[in-house]
């Protein structure tokens, strides 16, 4: 499996899950999620045995990175966010969706896990009879013979030069001692006694002993070829004997240690996590990610969070020629993701309507991390905090038109203002704003308030939300003609619709304070 066209098969799989028709119909959330499950639909026997040669990684890398980005067969499109930077765990401020690289790895290193700790299986002794009995881990001279526990040793070394020593992480658990080696094995801190104690080790006849044997006899010394003469060789060895004087050695077998799990067992998810974090770039934020509101919703504020947006600002440090980089709503200062989502007249306004139904100060923000640090601190209920977040950026979301390619604001203020006309895209965004708070709503609360009036709450909240839904769908059976006549009647309607939605989340908000 050393071949590049050894993996075709594999190739082709991970193809066929992301079919072209997947890659036009799903949103980004959509594809985000499939990403993620696709890594356990491909055959992983294949990746846990063999080391996958580092072009068919990027070939499988390049299958992802072109469905998320939406790329289509030879279309070659301007990717504001590096892949690598969607590979990163979400506690380092990416998406969480991992490397195959690290996978593969981790896998392979699974193996390494199984010889120490399965040492009577026919394979195991297999390795020892070839490699020796610490089955070459501790050296870089290997046989010429190529095998498949070959390259999981190389694979490690490979992890080594990159600075990642899973080894490290392996300790030995001392029972009666008698499979562990007194010199050899790091069984008392964490280096082997030979490298801390080299003088004595000279002096060891027996390189091989086990901590059992060299503990059931009453002096350390019976196993040297002399006694140590003073000196550095006394020094070292009362030091010695001072650590194992008062050292018991339970009735136990003696059993190997993983130090990045709890239980202590090895999981391949803590070392792919490891391998990750490692070899991946981070963020100095990590990524927010609320449960209450749609995926999409979550990468958007992400996408804020880093400023990966086709602004004119962006697309003017691309190198692009850009006539005017100042924002086309305020024409006041550049057009950049802080500013239109935070710093615009007009998204100033939207957050100020917020402001007034949550009974809170005018607070003004410029960037992402201003209006972190203030819904971080703010003394509100942790469910309370969720809601507005989460309202917050689901209006965010839908000032942003992806597939026009430039940035539009959301018409949510119009509401507000009797003497604005309306068309019905304009009524279907408040529609949609609507929707994304019952949503929100129902998720953050359930459970929090006491049943019978979660559920009156509840049923409120899907009632005026249905009347407006109804305006809707009167909309829909009006002709264009028409529409203009019933506007200012249907814009009444949605206003006492949305008045309703207020009050019935005024009652929400109260109970939340008892």
């Amino acid at each position: 499996m050393s071949r590049i066209t050894s993996w075709d098969d594999v190739i082709s799989k991970v193809s066929s899950r992301l079919s072209k028709w997947k890659l036009k119909l799903l949103s980004i959330g959509g594809r985000l999620s499939l990403l993620k499950s696709v890594l356990t639909s491909i055959p992983l026997y294949h990746m846990s045995i063999f080391k996958v040669p580092i072009g068919v990684l990027n070939h499988l890398e390049s299958l992802h990175r072109n469905f998320f980005y939406v790329v289509d067969g030879s279309d070659r499109k301007l990717a504001w966010i590096g892949w690598n930077m969607v590979l990163t765990s979400n506690k380092n401020g990416g998406l969480g969706v991992s490397s195959f690289f690290a996978h593969n790895r981790a896998f392979l290193f699974n193996w390494v896990w199984r010889f120490l700790t399965d040492g009577s299986s026919l394979w195991t002794r297999f390795i020892k009879a070839i490699f020796g009995n610490k089955g070459a881990l501790d050296t870089h001279k290997l046989i010429p013979i190529r095998s498949p526990w070959q390259d999981v040793i190389l694979a490690i070394h490979s992890l080594q030069s990159k600075v990642i020593n899973l080894m490290d992480f392996i300790q030995k658990k001392v029972g009666n001692g008698e499979n562990t080696s007194f010199w050899d094995d790091s069984w008392l801190g964490e280096v082997a006694l030979k490298v801390l104690y080299k003088r004595l080790y000279a002096l060891e006849m027996c390189k091989s002993i086990s901590v059992a044997e060299k503990m059931g006899h009453p002096s350390l010394s019976h196993s040297f070829r002399r006694m140590p003469r003073g000196g550095v060789e006394q020094e070292n060895y009362d030091l010695l004997c001072s650590k194992v004087t008062d050292l018991v050695l339970p009735n136990i077998s003696d059993r190997w240690c993983w130090s990045l799990e709890v239980s202590q067992e090895f999981l391949v998810k803590s070392s792919r996590i490891l391998i990750d974090n490692t070899i991946l770039p981070k963020a100095e934020v990590p990524t927010r990610w609320l449960r209450v509101v749609p995926i999409k919703v979550n990468v958007h504020a992400w996408r804020v969070c880093l400023d990966k947006f086709p602004t004119r600002a962006n697309l003017s440090l691309r190198g692009m020629n850009i006539p005017l980089i100042a924002c086309p709503l305020c024409n006041s200062a550049v057009e950049s993701s802080s500013h239109i989502f935070f710093a615009c007249p007009l998204a100033r306004q939207v957050w100020r309507k917020f402001l007034i139904w949550w009974e809170l100060e005018d607070v003004a923000f410029n960037s992402y991390n201003e209006w972190l640090d203030w819904i971080v601190n703010i003394p509100l209920h942790k469910q309370l905090k969720v809601f507005l977040e989460g309202a917050k950026s689901s209006t965010s979301g839908s000032s942003i038109k992806h597939e026009s390619g430039h940035v539009s604001p959301f018409n949510f203020h119009k509401l507000f203002n009797p003497d604005a006309s309306w068309d019905k895209d304009q009524l279907g965004d408040v529609l949609h704003w609507i929707r994304q708070i019952v949503a929100i709503v129902c998720g953050s609360l359930w459970g929090s308030i006491p049943l019978v009036g979660g559920i009156w709450i509840i049923l409120f909240l899907l009632i005026s939300s249905g009347i407006v839904y109804g305006y809707y769908a009167i909309i829909l059976k009006i002709d264009e003609e028409d529409f203009v006549g019933h506007g200012p009647l249907l814009q009444e309607g949605l206003f006492a619709s949305v008045t309703l939605f207020l009050l019935a989340w005024t009652l929400v908000y109260s109970l939340g304070h008892f």
